[in-house]
């Protein structure tokens, strides 16, 4: 991984009716990046070949709330790679910024970038929907299921139908392109023993780098009772919580990337796609699987159940078909 250069900054504070060309000297280059300083105490990164005429179009935009702008010149060439380094900076040390594309990504991936192009990382984060997933994975694992004389274990759990309709669910709209990451960087694990007891068991678990992103399991208060859904779903940590889920909410710690905020469910596990529809979890759930996407791949690769895998990509593809099928005849 290659080392982030801290970079050095120019402070300049905003006045009304003082513009920053005014602040700046002739011979001071006006491309690079800045950090507006807000005064909620909110940050916002950029890039601009014209510093002064984008922060310009930024007090426009936010009249009356940037208090100053901290701006490090830097070549054209450099400029995207250098604003992602500087979010990064920013996120690692808690900065709270107001940007949505580049907040998720903690570390340079040269890996994820080999795989994925940037510009579509940026349309995933923004959520435009133009990615689906193509059926050719789903071809692949119908084929892999009708050859197949492995039995499955999940398959046999009387709930199996429920749980992969809620990993697809997941799998589907957390993930950058699902079907180019999988196994290398996330994976999913069928009836895991991890932290099986007699009281608590997993049956399906969904990594992502070497962090749990989702783990749905069941429970039971004695050996004697019976099993009830539960589980949890990770996001990043500066994740909002709304008021109903405050009491669903926890802090985990994991040592590969620190605290995230932990919504757990208990007695159905569709509980997790109603966690999904609130705003704020969907956009903190998808933000932690990205950033971890963009660490590289983990060590829980070998671990992958492409059996399972192969369920979750039919489901997926067929919830797509269903859509296009409904769309044409109305």
């Amino acid at each position: 991984m290659k080392r982030i250069k801290k970079r050095s900054f120019y402070r300049y504070e905003i006045k009304d009716g003082v513009s920053l060309s005014a602040i700046l000297t002739p011979e001071q280059s006006r491309c690079g990046i800045y950090v507006c300083e807000f005064s909620d105490g909110s940050e916002y990164v950029g890039k601009s070949r014209y510093v002064t005429t984008r922060i310009a179009a930024h007090r426009r935009r936010w009249p009356g709330q940037i208090l100053a702008v901290r701006f490090s010149p830097a070549p054209l060439h450099d400029l995207d790679q250098v604003e992602q380094d500087t979010v990064a900076q920013e996120v690692a040390v808690g900065k709270a910024l107001r940007n949505k594309d580049l907040v998720s990504m903690p570390l340079r991936s040269e890996a994820l970038d080999a795989i994925i192009e940037k510009r579509e990382q940026s349309g995933w984060l923004r959520d435009d929907g133009d990615y689906v997933i193509p059926s050719g994975r789903a071809d692949l694992a119908r084929q892999r299921r009708n050859n197949s004389t492995v039995p499955n274990r999940l398959a046999a759990h009387a709930d199996h139908a429920d749980v992969v309709q809620v990993l697809a669910y997941y799998v589907g709209v957390c993930l950058p392109r699902p079907d180019m990451t999988e196994q290398r960087f996330w994976s999913v694990s069928n009836m895991p023993s991890t932290g099986r007891g007699k009281t608590w068991r997993r049956l399906a678990a969904v990594s992502v780098n070497n962090v749990e992103a989702l783990v749905i399991g069941e429970y039971r208060e004695h050996t004697e009772d019976p099993w009830i859904p539960a589980g949890f779903v990770n996001t990043a940590l500066a994740t909002r919580v709304p008021c109903w889920a405050k009491d669903l909410c926890k802090i985990r710690h994991y040592r590969s990337t620190g605290d995230v905020k932990s919504f757990g469910f208990a007695e159905d596990f569709w509980q997790v796609i109603d966690l999904l529809a609130d705003d704020d979890i969907y956009d903190g759930a998808r933000d932690l699987a990205y950033g971890l996407c963009r660490k590289g791949s983990g060590m829980m690769a070998r671990f992958h159940d492409f059996e399972l895998a192969d369920e979750i990509f039919i489901q997926i593809d067929d919830w797509i078909k269903a859509y296009e099928d409904e769309s044409e005849s109305s």
